[in-house]
């Protein structure tokens, strides 16, 4: 993976930005790694705790808080409200076919292999 020049970055400097050009990209196809497919937002999630690799929830104590990245997006590290994507592709993808506890995680991580991610920063906000 490698990234564009610093001075195309600067050009293009608003995150949000859904219509700038990708700077990430895969070195052997020079395929777009951070298309604007998908875009990837951060929150705090109350009442969760991270050990390890697992989440433990705390119903009670919303005052436990953890910010969740979703970068990258995969199962435990990713909640629904995070993910912002093409409608085309969602609905290409079936929309919201797994509906288990976990379903948005394993979904997601999927649909950011196949059609690749932007992340942002930006807190969207928060569940509770």
């Amino acid at each position: 993976m490698y990234c564009t020049s610093a001075r195309q970055t600067l050009d293009h400097n608003d995150p949000l930005s859904q219509d700038r050009p990708p700077r990430l990209f895969e070195t052997r196809n020079r395929a777009a790694l951070d298309t604007n497919a998908i875009i990837v937002f951060s929150i705090w999630a109350h009442g969760l705790q991270r050990f390890g690799d697992q989440l433990v929830r705390f119903p009670k104590n919303p005052e436990f808080a953890l910010l969740l990245t979703g970068n990258p997006p995969r199962l435990a590290h990713i909640d629904a409200m995070q993910l912002v994507m093409r409608r085309e592709y969602w609905l290409a993808e079936g929309g919201w076919y797994d509906k288990g506890e976990s379903g948005d995680g394993a979904m997601y991580a999927k649909f950011a292999a196949k059609y690749g991610y932007r992340s942002v920063e930006t807190v969207l906000g928060e569940h509770f």
